[in-house]
Order: structure tokens, then C-alpha cells, then sequence
């Protein structure tokens, strides 16, 4: 199993639309200062990591907030990571707000 790609709106420096594909093997983030690396791997560890109690915790700092002075912040926060296994099945994960999901595709 490998991700295969993942989908970011709101969350963190992603206001919407920010989408990247992963291949199988070694994948590398490289980028300016404030180009986002660091939000990929904070959304992947938001969808993918678990507390101790269970919960997955969303602070008011995780949504993208512009940087104009009467900028709000995102509504939502949507990640959606799409796994492929050895076997060309699926699975979606998907997080979004406060509600966690994972759900195969019709």
C-alpha cells in the first residue's frame, strides 16, 4: 500500500483546489520557504495520526486564514488521500471539519 495522491482545501497554507501525486518509491518535497512542504505532511499526519485517546484534535490555527488584515478564516478543512494497494483497489481517506473518515469507492 503506498499514497497515491492527496487533495488539501483549507487547511493550513491551502485555501483550495491543492492537489499532489506520490509513485511508488522515494518521494521528495522540495520548495521555497512558505511553499507548503511542512502543510503536506501536517495534513498527512492530521488524516493518518492517532492520540492516545482517540481523538484527532483541529485547532483554529489549522484553518488557512488569508494573509490580507480583513481575511477570515477557511469555513472547512477538507484532506482527501487516496491509498493504492498491490492489488489496484482503493481507499479513501477523507477528513473533514471535526469529522474523520475512511470509505471505499463505489
Amino acid at each position: 500500500m503506498f499514497l497515491r495522491a492527496l487533495e488539501i482545501n483549507g487547511f493550513k497554507c491551502f485555501n483550495a483546489g491543492f492537489s499532489i501525486e506520490f509513485h511508488k518509491g522515494l518521494n521528495v518535497l522540495v520548495g521555497e520557504n512558505g511553499s507548503g512542504k511542512t502543510g503536506v505532511v501536517s495534513a498527512i499526519r492530521q488524516l493518518f495520526n492517532d492520540s492516545e485517546s482517540g481523538k484527532r484534535s483541529i485547532h483554529e490555527r489549522d484553518f488557512y486564514r488569508g494573509f490580507e488584515v480583513a481575511s477570515v478564516p477557511a469555513e472547512t478543512i477538507r484532506i482527501e488521500a487516496t491509498l493504492l494497494y498491490s492489488s489496484n483497489a482503493t481507499l479513501l481517506g477523507a477528513a473533514s471539519g471535526g469529522r474523520h473518515s475512511i470509505k471505499t469507492p463505489n
